[in-house]
């Protein structure tokens, strides 16, 4: 109106304001009372978000191409996108449907786009909302605005309706209790603060509805749009914000929604801005198409992606030889009996010898009931014997139950009954505190002469590709240890596939750092003797001091080592220069980390072997 007017040389005809801004202000004191009183509107409200927003994340784990900087720069970009009006129109239908707004139901969207991204299934985001409720503020100059807190629950594999009614419920919750400033709620709250990210929600959302072919201003002689969208630099105070614009005809029939993500440059690529927003068009079509989807049904990988990840990722079929591990071991053993195979300390074994104890020790397990598949409790110190027991227990056509004397008595009596462990060995030492009723020991070091007497050949062997190999226990760290059966199939695949990633050969020395009740410590033991290399026990002292593993590691001429990036961390990369391939897994490798060693070797992240 006002510029109207003006364009046209006179003075706008403005009608008096009923109420002015200061009115408001003092309204909205008056209003909300004070804090101290527990009978006050404000007392309320933040009792309402105070339980709204309990045990709520700090901070969504968002599908970033860089990790978070400690001082954020606030650069932005923005990328755009469509949704046609057929989909339009399914939306709104499932909007009238549901006694939902388009809001609700695009901001349910976005929730399960973020989900399906890896954010979890408890999504906050943050939304600004006009703060007019009153028809007397419509004309009114100045800043009403405030941020509300929006929680979706996602849990349990929801179909989409059933989030969109969950995020209704919220959404009309969260507008009843709207007045209470976001300042205030923040300083009450009083979470974690960073400086590299807003407190209480990283990503914001706004819906807008505008009608008519003009936009939502029509001013004779201009074109009107938001300002900075689609442009490449602008600030960005979110992770992610999401904008979308309902557009309708004068008659209010949908005509399709435009929308733009602007993005921080601090964590995320254009393309991968581009690729969310293609995604939450994809999640839109979708569940317009069927809101009865459940979230686990919503695809958020096109065609093409799907044929890469599926496909051509997943193209890693290796030919692998009907045969068992111990078939691999003396296959070695007959080409290079003088290798050295296992050494920890002073205590080294070539192939031949640690092939002539192994089946001498096969035989007495025979002969004290193991049996095909027979479960083998190895409860040994760290050292050459506990690979002796592997080869030893496989040979006898047994699947080995590895058992660290470290951990307490009543573990390790768990693991053997639950295994159903018919056959322990060990030492005196380690077998002396555990209750193993109807569990026959092997004391190593009470039948040291009887094994060594026996023929250097195993005559028999009952080992099938597809026999039981090995059971390993997880680390309990969610209740009781969960024991995990794995066949001589899974053994070998493991050792032709992981051979040439680690670079391991004849002679090649290979680190044996975990301990032999994890599953890395089977990776190291069938990657290294299935291939002729030599594998380098770390003792518990070495396992201990990083000084110790160092020298140990050069004195031995280690050049492939499995471990975990925490052991990484404290290695100087100056003190083991030999080392080329470096295998980690069970943690989370960071890129700064890597990149400290990229330079001298390569580093490769993987996972469990189990």
């Amino acid at each position: 109106m006002a510029y109207a007017a003006r364009r046209q040389g006179r003075a706008p005809g403005w009608e008096p304001l009923p109420v002015q801004y200061a009115d408001y202000s003092l309204w909205q004191r008056e209003v909300l009372g004070d804090l101290d009183d527990p009978d006050s509107l404000i007392s309320a409200q933040l009792g309402y978000w105070r339980e709204a927003l309990a045990d709520a994340p700090q901070e969504l784990v968002l599908p970033t191409d860089r990790p978070r900087p400690t001082m954020p720069s606030f650069r932005g970009g923005s990328v755009g996108m469509e949704v046609d009006s057929q989909v339009h129109s399914q939306l709104t239908k499932i909007a009238q449907d549901s006694r939902a707004t388009m809001f609700m139901v695009v901001h349910a969207a976005l929730a399960v786009l973020l989900s399906r991204v890896g954010a979890g299934t408890d999504i906050p985001m943050g939304t600004p909302i006009a703060g007019r409720g009153d028809a007397a503020l419509d004309e009114l100059v100045g800043f009403f605005v405030n941020t509300l807190v929006l929680r979706a629950d996602l849990s349990g594999d929801p179909s989409f309706g059933e989030v969109l009614a969950r995020v209704r419920e919220a959404d009309l919750a969260a507008y009843a209790h709207q007045d209470l400033p976001f300042e205030r709620l923040v300083e009450d709250l009083n979470p974690a603060r960073s400086l590299s990210r807003n407190p209480l929600f990283q990503v914001m959302f706004a819906l807008q509805s505008t009608s008519g072919k003009g936009g939502p201003w029509e001013l004779p002689g201009l074109r009107v749009g938001p300002f900075g969208e689609g442009s490449g630099e602008m600030a960005s105070r979110f992770d992610l914000s999401i904008e979308m614009a309902e557009r309708r005809d004068a008659n209010g029939s949908s005509e399709g929604m435009a929308g733009w993500v602007r993005y921080s440059k601090d964590l995320f690529d254009e393309s991968t801005a581009e690729s969310l927003a293609g995604r939450l068009v994809r999640v839109l079509e979708q569940v317009a198409a069927d809101p009865g989807l459940r979230l686990s049904d919503i695809e958020v990988l096109d065609d093409a992606e799907r044929s890469l990840v599926v496909g051509r990722w997943n193209d890693t079929a290796v030919r692998v030889p009907d045969q068992t591990m111990p078939e691999l071991f003396e296959a070695q053993v007959a080409a290079s009996p003088d290798v050295v195979a296992v050494r920890c300390g002073a205590d080294v074994l070539t192939y031949a010898e640690l092939d002539q104890r192994a089946n001498q020790l096969a035989r007495y397990l025979t002969g004290v009931g193991v049996a095909p598949e027979s479960r083998v409790g190895l409860c040994l110190p760290r050292g050459v014997d506990m690979v002796v027991g592997l080869l030893a227990v496989w040979k006898a056509g047994g699947a080995f139950v590895p058992l660290d004397p470290a951990y307490p008595s009543d573990r390790l009596d768990y693991m053997v009954a639950d295994s159903d462990t018919t056959v322990l060995v060990g030492t005196t030492d380690t077998l002396s505190g555990m209750s193993t009723t109807g569990v026959r020991q092997v004391r190593l070091d009470e039948v040291t002469d009887q094994v060594a007497a026996l023929p250097a050949a195993v005559s028999n062997r009952h080992v099938a590709p597809d026999g039981l190999a090995y059971v390993i226990y997880t680390s309990g760290s969610t209740g009781r240890p969960k024991g995990v059966a794995v066949a001589h199939r899974g053994v070998l695949n493991l050792a032709e596939v992981m051979r040439p990633v680690l670079g391991v050969d004849q002679g090649v020395v290979a680190l044996q750092f975990a301990s032999f009740s994890f599953d890395a410590a089977v990776l190291d033991v069938v990657v290294t003797l299935a291939a002729g290399g030599t594998l380098a026990i770390a003792s518990t002292e070495e396992r201990t001091d990083p000084e110790a593993l160092s020298r140990m590691i050069r004195a031995t001429d280690v050049t492939v080592a499995s471990v975990v990036p925490s052991l990484l961390a404290v290695l100087d990369p100056g003190t083991v220069p030999g080392v080329g391939n470096w295998v980690l897994g069970a943690e989370r490798l960071t890129a700064e980390l890597a990149s400290r060693w990229t330079a001298q070797s390569r580093v490769w992240n993987t996972y469990g072997p189990t």
